[in-house]
């Protein structure tokens, strides 16, 4: 069985920070600086989107795949899936799923029956 860990969380401000730093000490043992800090990266804006644009409830799941890369998927009570949208360099948000796109491996979402998953892959080099 592979590593793995799950966090339930609140909507609320705080819970993107929550999961950075658990996807920090998920990590911490064996990672590079670069690959904590990009992991980090992409969780938080991955749990923003879901306490901003999602519902309760909001869950996170990481699990060490046997490639060494990590998959997280974040979960949250709304059924609509997230779409990129064109970078506006004015705009002071809209670039988290641009972010997710060009560091991770692979990503995607998927409905669930009550609410959605987005998901990605960051393999560690």
């Amino acid at each position: 069985m592979q590593p793995s860990l799950s966090l339930a969380l609140d909507v609320r401000a705080s819970s993107p920070s929550i999961a950075r730093t658990q996807a920090r000490e998920f990590v911490a043992s064996w990672a590079s600086r670069s690959f904590s800090d990009d992991l980090a990266l992409l969780v938080t804006e991955l749990v923003t989107n879901a306490v901003v644009h999602g519902a309760a409830p909001i869950s996170v799941e990481f699990c060490l795949q046997e490639t060494g890369s990590v998959r997280v998927e974040v979960s949250d009570g709304s059924s609509i899936l997230p779409t990129m949208r064109v970078l506006d360099g004015d705009s002071p948000s809209g670039r988290g799923l641009c972010l997710v796109d060009a560091l991770a491996a692979d990503w995607g979402a998927h409905s669930m029956a009550h609410g959605k998953v987005v998901w990605f892959e960051l393999t560690h080099s």
